[in-house]
């Protein structure tokens, strides 16, 4: 049984990607790198936890965010090739914003 897969880029899904999916991928793509490098410092001694925080604590939040990330890449990829709904992509977008902005402020 030999099933041809029929990827085709619409204008429609190019257009939603380069307005949403594109900035989606982007924003998680660094975020989730900031998080994930600053999950790995954690775990090599070369972040401390401040007061108030643990370390286990943090490696949750982070791992939370790196595995957002994976999502978040998946989703923004995934509109070039498939309808995604333009809400999914515009939470997506503003998510990664969000974890973007605060990977840089925390490092």
């Amino acid at each position: 049984m030999d099933e041809q897969l029929d990827v085709t880029i619409t204008a429609k899904n190019f257009s939603r990607w380069l307005l949403l999916g594109l900035p989606s991928t982007v924003f998680w793509a660094i975020g989730g790198l900031g998080a994930f490098s600053l999950l790995g410092g954690l775990s090599n001694g070369t972040v401390t936890p401040g007061d108030g925080s643990s370390a286990s604590s943090l490696g949750t939040m982070w791992g939370c965010i790196v595995v957002c990330a994976l999502g978040g890449i998946f989703l923004g990829m995934r509109s070039l090739f498939r309808t995604v709904p333009r809400r999914f992509l515009l939470y997506s977008t503003a998510l990664g914003f969000v974890s973007l902005f605060f990977s840089i402020l925390a490092g």
